[in-house]
Parts: C-alpha cells; structure tokens; sequence
C-alpha cells in the first residue's frame, strides 16, 4: 500500500513501548520500505514527558529488532530541528539502553527500563516465563490502541510485556472492555486469532459477569472481536482499551 503524503496522518504510531523509551510519531512508507518521518521521546534522550494518545495504524515496524530501533534513533537524531536537546547525548546511548532492556530476559524485571516516566516498578517473575516469551515478536501488524500504564483490577501495576502475536500486537494486562468491566490477566498461555475473533487462553479463572466476552470457558479462554478492513489491518473495537495515567 502507497502512504500518500495526504494520508500520512492515517499512519502515524505514537507512543511504542520499547528499550530505548517510546517512539512517536513517525510514518513508515512500505513502497519505499523506510521511515519518512520520525519523533522519539525517551526519558533519558530527550528528557520529555509524553502525553497519551490513541495509536491508529501501524506497520511493518519490529520493536524487537535492534537495528530497526537504533535506526530509526539516528533517523530522528539526523533530522531533529531541536538539536539543543542532543548536544549531550552520549555516544554510545544506544548500546547502554538496550543492554539495560534485556539485562535479565529471565522475568519481567526485563522489562525494568528507563523511560520518560522513570523506571519501571520491580515485578514478580512471570510463572512459565519463556513460553509466554515465546509468543512474542511474531512478524505481522500492530494493532489500533491507546498508551498508558497497564494494571491489574485490584489496582497493583503488571509487566509491560509487549506480545505481537499473527497480525496483531497485545500488552499484557487490564483491558477495558466497558466503563464498568475490567479483566485482569495474570500472564497469557496462549493466543489465536482470526478474521472474527481473537482468542486469549490464561491460567486464571475468571468471574462470571465476564461470560460474554468468553468464546467458550470463561475459565480459560477470553475472546475479543476485532475488525479486519480491506488491506488487511486489524484493529480491537473502541471500546476496548488500557488504562491510561491520570
């Protein structure tokens, strides 16, 4: 699909979560395969607080590859009008960030890095760790979504676990599905996906008020509907969103 510069709006990401902080703004041109435009903010970068905003589309971008991240860094570090903010960056702050990222890919502490709202709380390890890590970073597109910091329904804060499973990119966590209704999941076991639906299998029971939104037991399994328009992007309903900072 050719991204028009008129269009370009339509194909914006905003806020990723990733090793080096989060990526905003930028638009990635699939003809040209290649960024055209790019803003990051990361805390110890640019020094900057982000402001939540809704994700519309995105594509093609692997925030688990270190060389998409590192260049698409230097991408904004070449084309940044403001260059004050970077007249101290240190050289080899890419190599630093993305140490500190995966310092311990044995449980959620990984995911312990400094971004623009300062470090990550400690979690508990994810039991299982490595198979829910293996339903990560799948190729595939992302998702419609919105920022915020992900938490659980008796309040505490969850693992920033990032999982791009198929065509479809999810954080682990408390999902609105209503202004009313909240599921928390603990840690996902696994996750399937189809032109109707999308299915979430977990290793926690799950009340009865949340029986229709299960595709079969409530006590495994959680199903989503999504959208899949003509080219193919798929996206959750509205109304399924994270909770966002106050």
């Amino acid at each position: 699909m050719k991204l028009l510069s008129k269009t370009l709006n339509d194909f914006q990401i905003i806020a990723l979560d990733g090793p080096f902080g989060r990526i905003n703004d930028f638009y990635f041109d699939d003809t040209e395969m290649k960024v055209t435009h790019a803003e990051i903010r990361c805390g110890s970068i640019l020094k900057k607080m982000y402001k939540p905003i809704p994700i519309k589309y995105i594509q093609y971008i692997d925030l688990a590859n270190k060389e998409v991240i590192m260049n698409l860094l230097k991408h904004y570090i070449e084309h940044s009008p403001n260059t004050e903010s970077l007249t101290s960056l240190p050289s080899d702050i890419f190599e630093r960030h993305w140490e500190r990222y995966y310092s311990n890919r044995s449980g959620s502490s990984a995911l312990n890095y400094i971004g623009p709202l300062g470090p990550r709380p400690k979690m508990e390890a994810m039991k299982s760790s490595e198979e829910v890590h293996s339903l990560k970073y799948l190729n595939g597109f992302n998702v419609e979504d919105t920022d915020g910091i992900i938490g659980k329904s008796d309040g505490s804060i969850v693992n920033w676990e990032t999982f791009q499973i198929s065509s479809l990119i999810f954080k682990k966590g408390t999902f609105f599905l209503t202004k009313k209704k909240k599921i928390g999941i603990e840690w996902i076991r696994n996750i399937n996906w189809n032109e109707k639906y999308i299915s979430i299998e977990t290793n926690r029971s799950h009340t009865n008020t949340l029986s229709k939104f299960c595709k079969t037991d409530c006590e495994s399994t959680l199903t989503y509907p999504i959208e899949v328009n003509y080219n193919g992007i798929a996206h959750i309903p509205a109304n399924l969103r994270k909770i966002s900072p106050k």
